[in-house]
């Protein structure tokens, strides 16, 4: 008995242990082969909005649009079973005629599905975007007057006139700030047609700065909120004549931009007292700059001009001048004598020789991406850019060799999520599509992604990894594990031109993107399929 009770209780355990091996069996089991996308068309209003469809599919699945006024929010997913929700952001259409987009939406493995985007005609007037007309000034007064929007007048941030205005047929001027403005003040105190706003900036609270130049007793000037106007007396720059009035504010206080601290920092871009300050709206309280005496102690003769002003990411703020680019070094700025250094660039030449960074060479914009790359935007050398050690140029834009539209540039901006970088110029308004966006803090699974995904044959551009943190170590890796790439990000942007470290096109294949932080710590990696 005992014996037949072991077997039967041997033969249970070995059912029992059969039944869960195929349980654990059937988790495993793949996804069913499954790729649906739907609707296959969507249709959007000419003003625009959000419009999306759905994706079920057992493969990681990733989304492309062929047209810039149709933005993807979701760009990937995950194989699932379950519907993921694809939105579209559709900018307002400024033309007389519909127009179309196409999403494609490509697996792992090659399959792929479209969804057409047909977005209604518009009114065939496009809307503000920059001051283009004497029509656009007068709407942008108006708004600043009554608390409007002043976004339709920006570009990348900035209030900007995007090409000289013929002002003969305004009749009758409307100062910024209403008639009924007790500060903002002409030239002779008197002639509305010479009120001087050489400055604005628009503060995240809403609040609005202006500097008034050559005013009799005005210089900076302050809108709240809500409409009310406050003066910013500030006496050290009351120092110009002209006009029968002594002591008026300087030439051209210009460039206002805000540093980390909160700091208003501006320019005097003009050849009387050309000079830079920092102000603290809240303690009252202005640091100036006159003189300008370098690393070495010598004095950097000939500044007649002091265009424009910045702070990169380590604090330090940079001076655009007609002799080249300036740093004041953070340790510097509240120094009882100041230096300025003007960066030395080793020659390589086998001396010690060094000259300095663009020496010579008129800066009249400057501004720093997310890889802390300088763009020096010039007088009559087009645009420069500059590594982020400040010791290699990387790029020279020229009038010759791009489609830079003026070798004059005025104004630099960058939109760090895209690292497009746009050129004001005497000529009008362009952009770049640079390598380097704004870095993350951590980087995770859902934000690090490449794209085109997969590379198709006949591809023969740069492949994209954004959501990295700043610096941080890229490797490209095949399946097995051998490193094919390698390089740091450029803020929170990795490219790759597809190739190995020999210069030769990989192989068709899955690759790894492995990251990691720039003090080692450990990142996330993704996966980029390459068809040849």
């Amino acid at each position: 008995m005992k014996r037949i009770r072991l077997i039967l209780e041997t033969a249970f355990f070995f059912l029992a242990a059969l039944s869960l091996c195929e349980a654990c069996g059937k988790e495993k089991e793949p996804l069913a082969d499954r790729f649906e996308v739907s609707p296959s068309t969507l249709t959007a209003d000419a003003p625009g909005g959000q419009v999306a469809f759905n994706v079920i599919s057992s493969k990681d699945w990733m989304a492309v649009v062929d047209q810039s006024w149709a933005k993807l929010l979701t760009v990937k997913g995950a194989g699932s079973e379950d519907p993921a929700t694809v939105k579209i952001s559709v900018s307002e259409n400024p033309d007389a005629a519909q127009r179309t987009a196409t999403v494609t939406v490509s697996t792992v493995g090659g399959n792929k599905k479209t969804v057409e985007l047909i977005q209604a005609a518009g009114s065939g007037e496009p809307s503000v975007k920059g001051i283009s007309s004497a029509d656009d000034l007068l709407a942008f007064a108006s708004a600043v007057n009554n608390g409007g929007a002043v976004s339709p007048y920006m570009v990348g941030g900035v209030v900007t006139l995007l090409n000289d205005i013929d002002a003969s047929a305004i009749k009758e001027w409307i100062p910024v700030g209403t008639k009924s403005n007790p500060f903002i003040e002409a030239f002779d105190g008197k002639s509305v047609d010479y009120e001087l706003i050489t400055g604005v900036k628009c503060l995240s609270d809403g609040r609005v700065l202006f500097m008034n130049s050559q005013a009799p007793t005005q210089s900076l000037i302050e809108r709240s909120k809500d409409g009310k106007f406050t003066s910013h007396h500030i006496p050290v720059l009351m120092k110009l004549s002209g006009n029968g009035y002594t002591n008026k504010s300087l030439g051209n206080l210009s460039d206002l931009q805000i540093d980390s601290n909160g700091n208003l920092w501006f320019v005097n871009n003009n050849w009387y007292i050309s000079s830079l300050y920092r102000y603290n709206i809240d303690t009252k309280k202005i640091l100036s700059f006159t003189e300008f005496k370098n690393q070495d102690g010598l004095s950097i003769e000939n500044i007649n001009y002091v265009s424009c002003t910045v702070e990169d990411k380590d604090g330090n703020i940079w001076v655009g001048t007609q002799q080249g680019p300036l740093l004041l070094e953070k340790g510097q700025i509240t120094a009882s004598n100041p230096v300025f250094t003007q960066v030395k660039v080793p020659r390589n030449d086998g001396t010690n020789y060094a000259d300095y960074l663009l020496s010579g060479i008129g800066i009249t914009a400057i501004c720093i991406d997310g890889g802390g790359r300088k763009w020096f935007g010039t007088d009559n050398n087009g645009v420069y850019l500059i590594s982020e050690d400040n010791l290699t140029q990387i790029q020279h834009f020229t009038t010759d060799n791009s489609k830079l539209l003026s070798n004059h540039v005025t104004s630099i901006a960058i939109n760090n999520n895209t690292g497009e970088v746009f050129f004001g110029t005497g000529n009008g308004l362009c952009s770049y599509i640079s390598d380097a966006t704004t870095p993350v803090d951590e980087m995770t699974k859902d934000d690090v992604y490449a794209y085109p995904n997969p590379v198709e044959a006949g591809y023969k551009g740069l492949i994209t990894i954004v959501g990295l943190s700043y610096d941080a170590d890229v490797k490209i890796l095949t399946s097995n594990g051998k490193l094919v790439a390698q390089g740091r990000s450029n803020g929170g942007t990795f490219t790759w031109n597809g190739c190995d470290q020999q210069g030769r096109r990989v192989a068709s294949g899955v690759y790894m993107v492995a990251t990691a932080t720039s003090n080692g710590d450990k990142g996330v990696v993704c996966k980029i399929a390459i068809i040849n």
